[in-house]
């Protein structure tokens, strides 16, 4: 990750991995965004909607 081009992108694919590999084992997930980056909480939370 931290030869990443663009690390914010990384980070929300991988939490975007995990969210698909839980959704069967978990009622919910808990966001918290980095440093008040609510763009980031808002990508995986429409991802989570569309699954």
């Amino acid at each position: 990750m931290a030869n990443s081009k663009d690390q914010k992108k990384e980070g929300i694919e991988i939490a975007l991995e995990i969210v698909e590999s839980i959704k069967d084992m978990a009622s919910g997930i808990y966001i918290i965004p980095p440093f008040d980056r609510y763009d980031i909480a808002i990508e995986i939370i429409r991802f989570c909607h569309i699954l």
